[in-house]
């Protein structure tokens, strides 16, 4: 089915419409999941909150304002943020490193492979991990990022660089070669 038909399935309430959307979306919808969130079982949970509110929404899906595909992921990303909040935001704390290396230019003597990335994303605190995904992965500037998580953008900042700090320890200890 081509979206806009699903889209109508959807909006109908038509279960082949939505058991197809919901198999179209769902290594999509899920792989988000898993960069924001540290647990498998939760961001399954999230996953099928995502697709709960795509469902009880899609009448205000407007094809003119944007594709599906970004549709799907705002809604997918605030949702992460929102469980986010609920469990854990208030209670995060880290200390501050006083060294920051650049991790940009850090580079693997083996390849990384996606999965082992993701391992290593879902090691960091819940925080840290959002926030560098926010930046790096879903390409946010540290002012948008500071207004969505009410923090400043000079907290996000370091927010990222603590990550990459920490992202760099993670693979040298796994046996990567950091340079």
């Amino acid at each position: 089915m081509q979206d806009n038909s699903l889209i109508q399935g959807c909006k109908a309430n038509d279960r082949k419409a939505q058991f197809e959307f919901y198999q179209k979306y769902f290594a999509f919808v899920s792989g988000i999941c898993l960069r924001y969130l540290s647990s498998a079982a939760t961001a399954r949970e999230v996953t099928n909150d995502v697709f709960l509110k795509l469902f009880t929404k899609i009448a205000l899906f407007d094809a003119a304002r944007g594709s599906m595909m970004a549709w799907i992921k705002t809604i997918a990303v605030n949702t992460c943020l929102d469980k986010l909040k609920l469990t854990s935001f208030e209670q995060f704390h880290t200390e501050l490193e006083e060294k920051h290396e650049a991790f940009a230019d850090a580079v693997p003597e083996e390849r990384l492979t996606t999965e082992d990335l993701l391992l290593f994303l879902q090691k960091l605190p819940e925080k840290q991990s959002v926030i560098f995904n926010l930046f790096v992965v879903e390409g946010y500037s540290h002012d948008e990022i500071a207004a969505m998580l009410h923090i400043s953008s000079g907290n996000s900042r370091w927010y990222v660089s603590d990550a990459k700090q920490r992202l760099k320890k993670l693979i040298t200890a796994s046996g990567y070669l950091v340079k």
